[in-house]
């Protein structure tokens, strides 16, 4: 009895979880929140207006590298929830977007902030390695990549590349959709 007890209580938790996630703030294929990619930029204006986007360069690899930067309000230090590159295909479009706001979740609750230990068990990871200039995570089914803190990775990781090695401690720091 007490384990059928114990068991819809963390139903009913993980449940919970999944009925708080706002839709504006769920990160999935191709998607976090609002901005989707190959959607134009204009649209991504009218979805989150004017006064909370400010167009950048990123200037990749020596080259014009257009990006909008995305702070939604209430974001923590006032800094960008979202960057979101532009590319050229028909018209300026969604190409990429970085996720570093920590309201934005999975489906399952994974986002900045979570560890990788949480993503494993979650959601698995398919792999871990150099990329996009940082250590990455990567869920193929999601086509996701998680950027983590390279501050809890060992030394003998570097020679090794055993992803076994990184610990489940290790923090999502952003979350690139592709």
């Amino acid at each position: 009895m007490k384990r059928i007890l114990l068991m819809a209580i963390a139903f009913g938790c993980v449940a919970g979880l999944f009925a708080q996630t706002d839709p504006s703030f769920l990160i999935n294929h191709s998607r976090a929140g609002l901005a989707e990619i190959g959607i134009p930029v204009d649209e991504l204006y009218n979805r989150y207006g004017r006064d909370n986007t400010a167009l950048v360069d990123l200037y990749q690899e020596g080259m014009f590298s257009p990006a909008m930067e995305i702070r939604i309000p209430g974001s923590a230090g006032g800094k960008p929830s979202l960057l979101v590159e532009i590319g050229w295909n028909e018209g300026w479009t969604v190409s990429r977007i970085t996720v570093t706001d920590a309201r934005f979740r999975t489906d399952k609750g994974i986002g900045p902030g979570s560890t990788l230990g949480e993503l494993r068990k979650s959601h698995g990871v398919d792999r871990i390695g150099f990329g996009e200039g940082g250590l990455v995570a990567g869920v193929d089914a999601l086509d996701l990549s998680f950027m983590l803190d390279r501050k809890e990775v060992p030394q003998k990781w570097y020679a090794t590349r055993d992803p076994a090695l990184i610990p489940d401690s290790a923090q999502v720091v952003k979350v690139l959709v592709y």
